[in-house]
């Protein structure tokens, strides 16, 4: 913020005077490694283990109603994303 300001392309700023937060500095240094066994969740052929997420509900519908997505993907790295008008649907689209 501070170099920007210097810069003069914080038009609507007058001055740039920032307050040392050493919460801000502490939560950047922590480095934390997580353990993870080879064999969990090892794949070694296209559909072993398939990850999936869903989202919704947007507040605004596609033009073809839906409001939910679903995306899967697996070894090979392809996504499949299946748009749903109700979140009930995901087992549907999961079979499909």
């Amino acid at each position: 913020m501070e170099v920007l300001h210097k810069r003069k392309l914080l038009k609507s700023m007058k001055s740039c005077k920032l307050n040392f937060c050493k919460y801000c500095v502490l939560r950047k240094k922590i480095k934390v490694s997580v353990k993870v066994e080879e064999k969990e969740n090892c794949t070694e052929k296209i559909l072993d283990y398939i990850h999936s997420d869903v989202w919704g509900s947007a507040l605004t519908q596609s033009h073809g109603g839906a409001r939910y997505y679903i995306t899967f993907n697996d070894y090979s790295r392809m996504i499949w994303v299946y748009f749903m008008r109700k979140k009930s649907d995901v087992f549907a689209k999961f079979k499909e």
